[in-house]
């Protein structure tokens, strides 16, 4: 290891783990365009994957883990980014925002939607297959085009968004363990 780096504090576990979690979060964009990681990596200009390597490396030196690492890790890569003139590394700093802006988006609205115990929960029917459920852990079925839908189903791969939900009044949408379905919301009791 560079004696430099270590100097900084950035050992060989702090790299290893850094690079573990980027490889891991940039793995869906690599499999989208049918390359590894570090293909991927490589085929981005230097300021892009630099920026990378510096956000999850400074993540994992302050002893972040997990999800936080990641989140952490996007902030420092947004803001380098920001720094940059270079119009490829603008353009794909507009790209991680809006991903961001998206996952940020879906782990606020599952937070809120969680069904936990709720014990009106019942879990969506495939409006295809009418069998099995929508979960959103599954991968996408390349029978079907719609590489956006979030949810799919487990029994024949339909993809499903909630906006396409039809709710009858009193319904709300939820989740429970990665599934999809459907809860009575409390009655709203009248101030009088």
């Amino acid at each position: 290891m560079n004696t430099e780096l270590e100097a900084m504090g950035i050992t060989e576990a702090v790299m290893n783990k850094a690079m573990a979690a980027m490889t891991a979060d940039l793995k869906p964009l690599a499999d989208r365009h049918g390359v590894s990681v570090m293909g991927l990596l490589d085929g981005w200009h230097d300021d892009i994957s630099g920026a990378y390597f510096f956000g999850y490396t400074s993540a994992a030196l302050a002893g972040k883990d997990g999800q936080e690492l990641s989140q952490h890790a996007a902030v420092a890569v947004l803001y380098a980014f920001g720094q940059s003139t270079n119009p490829a590394v603008r353009a794909h700093a507009r790209e991680l925002r809006g991903e961001l802006a998206s996952k940020a988006y879906h782990l606020i609205n599952d937070q809120a939607r969680a069904a936990g115990s709720n014990p009106t929960f019942r879990a969506l029917a495939c409006s295809e297959c009418h069998t099995a459920e929508y979960r959103d852990d599954l991968p996408a079925d390349p029978n079907w085009d719609a590489p956006q839908a979030r949810w799919r189903c487990k029994g024949c791969g339909h993809p499903f968004d909630v906006r396409d939900l039809e709710l009858e009044v009193g319904e709300d949408w939820a989740i429970r363990d990665h599934v999809l379905g459907l809860i009575d919301q409390p009655e709203q009791e009248e101030e009088g």
